[in-house]
């Protein structure tokens, strides 16, 4: 009985401590945009959207809504390997503040990244970390048509 018990309580505790969302899959580094590893981009824009913390991180840096740049990601990114170096700006967490900083780092060949349709890197695959903002075209909305008025002749 002790031992289901203190089964529950690490439940309740894992719940309470990581906001109601679980980890599936291997952790990011320390510093990683991301809770855990996302080898696709559905599992990319599944974390932004299902994860708080996440969520909060990207929602952040792109100065948009969770929902908007999950669905960016699933309309214009895709996983790619750089076939040669890039240096690029990498944006992360900074461990103690949580604040977003960037350093320059010098990418493999080889190292897989989220990238544009036309191939533009967009952010590194094993932690989520951004290389660059995105900007969403607005939503053009139809014009709207003034009423006409009608007049009769009596």
């Amino acid at each position: 009985m002790a031992l289901r018990s203190t089964v529950v309580f690490a439940i309740i505790l894992t719940v309470f401590c990581c906001g109601g969302s679980f980890a599936v899959g291997p952790s990011c580094a320390p510093g990683a945009f991301l809770a855990t590893k996302a080898q696709s981009v559905d599992a990319l824009a599944q974390q932004v959207v299902n994860n708080r913390t996440v969520a909060q991180r990207y929602s952040k840096f792109y100065q948009l809504t969770p929902r908007e740049i999950a669905g960016y990601l699933r309309s214009n990114a895709k996983v790619t390997t750089l076939r040669k170096p890039l240096k690029t700006t990498v944006y992360y967490i900074g461990r103690k503040t949580g604040k977003i900083y960037s350093r320059t780092r010098v990418l493999r060949p080889g190292t897989r990244v989220f990238a544009l349709r036309d191939g533009t890197p967009l952010m590194d695959v094993k932690c989520g970390n951004p290389f660059r903002k995105i900007t969403i075209p607005p939503v053009r909305k139809p014009p709207v048509e003034k009423e006409k008025s009608v007049t009769q002749e009596i």
